[in-house]
């Protein structure tokens, strides 16, 4: 049972859920696509710098949804210890997935059949 709460005592999923598990992980993590264990969805910066979620068909992407805009800043989109971010040119965060200050933060997409 301690292995599926942190020290703040919530509950957090199995490790063979967690996609990028920071908990004890230094430095950041840079997230260039990552696809769903079934691989038909994709979670990535667009070419015009934005977060989305792309469904695969084949070999081509259709954009599903934009969960993040940044105005064509974003560059590079970041797991770091505390949570997601994108990364303009300079390296300066212009958005963030407002959990600052909760280490052990991990990144789990989860696409709901409609």
């Amino acid at each position: 049972m301690a292995d599926k709460f942190n020290t703040a005592n919530t509950w957090k999923p199995p490790y063979r859920m967690r996609k990028f598990p920071m908990t004890n992980t230094a430095g950041n993590q840079v997230i260039n696509g990552l696809k769903s264990q079934n691989g038909q969805y994709k979670l990535s910066l667009n070419a015009a710098g934005n977060l989305c979620i792309n469904i695969i068909t084949g070999t081509s992407e259709t954009e599903l949804k934009t969960l993040a805009e940044t105005s064509g800043q974003g560059k590079k989109l970041v797991m770091k210890k505390d949570g997601l971010v994108i990364l303009n040119s300079a390296g300066t965060e212009i958005w963030t997935s407002k959990t600052a200050g909760d280490n052990g933060a991990y990144l789990a997409v989860e696409i709901m059949e409609m």
